[in-house]
């Protein structure tokens, strides 16, 4: 009997322990955790714009499209790659 108390006595402690572990501690970790990853994201993001600012007038190609070495009769590129049509009509 005075084992199954204890058992009883032990289970009652963790549960509190855990209630008051979600209650207080859960949500400062939280607020740490999010508050690190937000800075992480802000200097990465500034690294980012650093390295790829301009100024203002510059144009910077970073594709390029491969020629089409296929070329049919009439010397433009196959009807397949160039896109389709569509009639405008003002309303």
């Amino acid at each position: 009997m005075p084992r199954l108390f204890l058992i009883l006595l032990i289970i009652v402690l963790l549960y509190y322990l855990f209630r008051l572990a979600v209650r207080y501690i859960f949500p400062f970790l939280v607020k740490y955790f999010i508050g690190k990853s937000q800075i992480y994201d802000n200097t990465r993001e500034n690294r980012y714009e650093q390295r790829h600012r301009r100024k203002e007038g510059d144009v910077n190609i970073d594709y390029k499209p491969e020629e089409d070495k296929k070329k049919s009769g009439s010397g433009r590129k196959n009807k397949d790659d160039s896109g389709e049509y569509v009639d405008y009509e003002e309303l």
